[in-house]
């Protein structure tokens, strides 16, 4: 397929909106061990700001680990991605790379700036991560990326 071709056509599909880390009942036992210490530590501060933020802390954090994602489509076109509700233009973008490393598969593009995290973009198992690349290739160059320190935290904590 020629490069003209292969811009003419886009490639969608479902996925979800980020990725899921199943809880066990450990990491629940462990989690609220964590947080109820934290809570004795602001207690023993004696300083309400410090434990209205840490107390705070501890409900976004439960609240961001219970929730399942949505499902949602995901388009590479011709003027740039649209994912879920979302239309992202290639031109906000520097580059991208796939991470693939079964299970989890990922596209994850640079955007344009100095303090800006990747976007992530999930690879559903229909989808060829080659076919995936050539299609990018035509827009935006690839660069290999680096896991980052968040993405770590992330699936270690597995939040």
């Amino acid at each position: 397929m020629d490069n003209q071709e292969q811009k003419n056509k886009n490639i969608s599909w479902t996925a979800f909106e980020y990725f899921y880390y199943p809880k066990t009942r450990n990491w629940f036992i462990a989690t609220v061990l964590i947080s109820v210490t934290l809570m004795i530590i602001a207690i023993f501060s004696k300083d309400p700001l410090v434990m209205a933020v840490t107390a705070m802390a501890i409900v976004v954090f439960f609240m961001t680990a219970v929730k399942m994602p949505k499902e949602a489509l995901i388009e590479l076109r011709e003027d740039g991605i649209s994912f879920g509700e979302k239309n992202i233009p290639y031109k906000t973008l520097e580059s991208f790379w796939i991470f693939y490393d079964p299970p989890i598969n990922y596209i994850s593009f640079k955007k344009i700036g100095k303090l800006t995290q990747p976007i992530k973009i999930i690879l559903g198992d229909e989808i060829d991560p080659v076919k995936i690349r050539e299609f990018l290739s035509s827009y935006l160059p690839e660069k290999e990326q680096e896991e980052t320190m968040m993405d770590t935290m992330e699936r270690i904590l597995r939040i």
